[in-house]
C-alpha cells in the first residue's frame, strides 16, 4: 500500500472475493479510519467476540478478504486506490 502521510484509510473485509458485480457481495468496513505511519502501513485489531457488523459471523473453517482503501489523487479520475488483498483462512 503506497497511502500518503495524512491520508486516512479504511480496512474493508468481504466473506467472498468481490468480482464484476461488487454490489452482489456484502463488504463491512472495520471501524474508523486509520493514520498510515511513515511507511504506509496501518494495524487493525479485531475482536473475534464482538464483530462490527449484524451478518459478519468469522468463525473455524471460513474465509474472509481483508483489504485497505484509500483516497489517491494521483490515481486518475477514479481517485481512490487499494492495498493487496488478504485471504484469510480461520482454523480451530
Amino acid at each position: 500500500m503506497h497511502a500518503q502521510l495524512g491520508q486516512k484509510v479504511l480496512h474493508v473485509v468481504a466473506d467472498r472475493r468481490v468480482g464484476i458485480n461488487p454490489f452482489d457481495t456484502p463488504i463491512y468496513r472495520l471501524g474508523p479510519p486509520a493514520q498510515p505511519d511513515f511507511m504506509g502501513t496501518t494495524l487493525k485489531h479485531l475482536d473475534f467476540n464482538s464483530y462490527p457488523l449484524p451478518g459478519m459471523c468469522i468463525h473455524s473453517g471460513s474465509t474472509w478478504y481483508f483489504q485497505c482503501y484509500y483516497r489517491d489523487p494521483e490515481a486518475g479520475g477514479a481517485g481512490f486506490n487499494l492495498g493487496s488483498g488478504v485471504a484469510a483462512y480461520f482454523v480451530q
